[in-house]
């Protein structure tokens, strides 16, 4: 196989070429945009007024994105008038969605509505509920945030959507970390991650709501997630196109 034949199935920089000791001037020009892209993605805000969802929007201890940068641990705090507003609600539900831009602004907004779109109505398919009939939104967080958010709503299990750390080829990647029984102390070992959503180079939106919806139903029927579940669903033989799994 030859590195035209490799092209056809990654993205990563192989087979660049060279003009003399150093790659040539298209490939340069190409890596100077793609690292533009990575920037932008971690610097631009996120704009998320266009969602059609029921939504609150809470806010974390950081209000700019150096701050974000630079002090991790304040991404994972909530600032003190959201949990004020948190403790005063009476909501009820089964799942706590949670969304953040994190570190990529374009993942959240090239793919988090075709994401949700699936998995809203895979939830739906399996009776499971939304805590509190919404998502909630964050700019600006890190992934150990629904921890501190989910001992305040107390769901069964917690999601959040966020943007990866971008790559020269991959500025626009959107995960999904879910933890069994949210509450401050837990680690990433507690957590399981879905990563690389970004159709068409990635995880499409329908298999990436089929493994959310087999990981949940995995986690509640245990009690548990992180490094003890295992992501077992590729070795069922499924139509993503109409996947259901039952408790």
């Amino acid at each position: 196989m030859n590195f035209d034949d490799l092209k056809n199935f990654t993205q990563a920089r192989v087979g660049l070429g060279h003009s003399g000791g150093s790659i040539t001037t298209d490939q340069w020009l190409k890596f100077a945009y793609e690292h533009a892209a990575a920037v932008d993605a971690v610097h631009i805000p996120w704009d998320y007024e266009n969602l059609n969802y029921k939504y609150d929007v809470l806010q974390t201890q950081v209000r700019d994105r150096n701050k974000y940068l630079q002090r991790p641990d304040l991404g994972r705090l909530l600032s003190k008038n959201s949990i004020e507003y948190l403790k005063k609600q009476n909501f009820e539900g089964d799942i706590l969605i949670t969304v953040s831009n994190g570190l990529s602004s374009f993942a959240v907004h090239n793919h988090l509505k075709s994401y949700l779109d699936c998995l809203l109505a895979d939830l739906k398919n399996n009776n499971l509920t939304l805590i509190g009939n919404r998502i909630f939104l964050v700019p600006n967080a890190r992934v150990a945030l629904i921890d501190q958010i989910g001992e305040i709503l107390k769901p069964r299990i917690s999601l959040m959507l966020i943007g990866e750390r971008p790559g020269l080829s991959s500025p626009d990647s959107l995960a999904c970390y879910m933890t069994y029984n949210p509450h401050v102390g837990l680690s990433d070992a507690n957590r399981n991650c879905i990563s690389n959503i970004r159709e068409p180079h990635g995880l499409s939106y329908k298999q990436a709501s089929a493994k959310t919806l087999y990981l949940l139903n995995k986690s509640l029927r245990l009690k548990l997630s992180g490094v003890e579940l295992k992501d077992e669903s590729d070795l069922i033989e499924a139509n993503y196109e109409n996947i259901q799994y039952k408790n």
